[in-house]
């Protein structure tokens, strides 16, 4: 009989893979966002195009950064900024609800099952602390933000939530990288210490508030 949980977890991992690997290749794939919306200026569509790469930044393990920077200077600071919130709020729901059509089933029940491993130990800590590991994901600017809703997805979280973590923490953390960007632009001290410091809070704050769940999970890998 066909598992079905089984293959369409494999295809959860695979996609999961998949962007990781779209990353490390960004760049010999000739990735460059400015190049892209250059070809496109003049037409009615680089809005679109811009929100729609926005989502498959937030989608795959794409640096939001470089689309951003892209934005500012074809769009302006503010739209920019508008149509960055637009395509992080799509892409963050549309990789929570396809991680929980694709893996929650098979997640869930691994997590029932009475397996020893390494593999069912990561995943009985994270379902029990999945608010935390999804907030130091969606937070630390350096972590990948679509592994933060693939791991609500696949856990206990609602959407509400999903979006509140969005908000206060990848949306915030553009906002800071973007005012640090427009400051440089413009010589402008107050926008680059204010991108500064908010980028110090969001990322910071989780990392205190959460050590004792980062350390059990960093504890866990090492073994």
């Amino acid at each position: 009989m066909v598992n079905v949980k089984k293959i369409k977890f494999y295809v959860f991992v695979t996609l999961a893979a998949a962007s990781l690997a779209f990353f490390l290749l960004a760049v010999k794939l000739g990735y460059n966002s400015t190049r892209y919306l250059a070809a496109f200026e003049g037409y009615n569509v680089p809005q679109l195009l811009y929100i729609g790469w926005i989502i498959l930044a937030v989608a795959t393990t794409l640096p939001i950064s470089a689309v951003l920077f892209a934005g500012i200077l074809y769009f302006s600071f503010i739209w920019a900024m508008i149509y960055a919130f637009i395509g992080i709020l799509l892409g963050a729901v549309i990789t929570f609800y396809l991680a929980r059509w694709l893996g929650e089933d098979y997640v869930r029940d691994e997590y029932k099952s009475k397996d020893k491993g390494k593999m069912h130990a990561l995943n009985v800590l994270i379902q029990k602390n999945s608010k935390a590991y999804v907030i130091l994901l969606a937070f630390i600017y350096i972590f990948p933000t679509n592994l933060a809703y693939m791991i609500a997805g696949v856990t206990n979280m609602t959407l509400g939530q999903v979006v509140l973590i969005t908000v206060l923490g990848n949306i915030t953390t553009v906002l800071g990288v973007g005012m640090i960007f427009i400051g440089i632009l413009n010589f402008n001290l107050i926008y680059i210490i204010g991108g500064a410091v908010i980028l110090l809070l969001v990322n910071m704050l989780p990392i205190l508030w959460y050590y004792k769940e980062l350390k059990k999970l960093i504890v866990l890998l090492r073994k």
